[in-house]
Formats: C-alpha cells, sequence, structure tokens
C-alpha cells in the first residue's frame, strides 16, 4: 500500500513513528539518477576493472545502486543503504570519480527526489 500525503500539514498531523514508517517528513529518503557514457570499443577486461571499481566506491560510501551497466555505460538510481538520504557529497563523490575514468566518455547526475513517492 502507498501513502501519498494530500499537503505538508497532513505530514505535521502525523506523529513520528507513523512519519518513518511512512518515510515522509524528516524521515523522507532523498535520492538522485545517475547516467554515464563510456568510450566505444572498450575491452572486456576494461569494463569489468571499471565496474568493480564502480562498486568498491559507492559500497564504501554506504550507498546502494539499482539500474543498468552495459558497454555503452550505465544508467540508474543511487540510494543509501538504510534509512537516510544521499547527500551532495555522495553525489558529487560518484560524479567526480566517473569524470576522471579513462574509460568515460560524459557524465550526468540528476536533481535529488524522493525515492519512495516520486
Amino acid at each position: 500500500m502507498t501513502y501519498q500525503p494530500q499537503s505538508k500539514s497532513r505530514v505535521r498531523r502525523l506523529n513520528p513513528r507513523q512519519r518513518k514508517k511512512h518515510r515522509l517528513g524528516d524521515f523522507q529518503e532523498l535520492v538522485f539518477a545517475l547516467r554515464w557514457t563510456n568510450h566505444e570499443g572498450l575491452s572486456e577486461a576494461e569494463l569489468d576493472t571499471q565496474l568493480d571499481d564502480l562498486i568498491e566506491l559507492i559500497e564504501a560510501r554506504g550507498l546502494l545502486f539499482g539500474g543498468g551497466f552495459s558497454q555503452n555505460g550505465g544508467e540508474g538510481v543511487v540510494t543509501r543503504a538504510g534509512r537516510s538520504s544521499t547527500s551532495e557529497a555522495d553525489r558529487d563523490a560518484l560524479v567526480k570519480w566517473l569524470r576522471n575514468h579513462s574509460a568515460v566518455l560524459a557524465v550526468e547526475a540528476g536533481e535529488f527526489f524522493d525515492g519512495w513517492y516520486d
């Protein structure tokens, strides 16, 4: 069952336990979309290394990535493991790492959005 609040005043009327249960207000979980494009003609070994290094960075920051990865690049949503939001620092770190990676041609990171209701 999804719970969509009608207004901010309705969210304020919920007690903290209810807000936490429905991930609303101060318990809202913000995520962001991440997309990158690789250079053409990368070898299987280069792609494996890129993916392994990216997974290592994501896990080291306590994040999760849901999406896809192919020879052309990757696209997905980044969220924090557990009940909290991703941060500007998380987004900046991933974008910086991808931009500095030799196999990556272009990187796009989206704005933060509610991971449960948007």
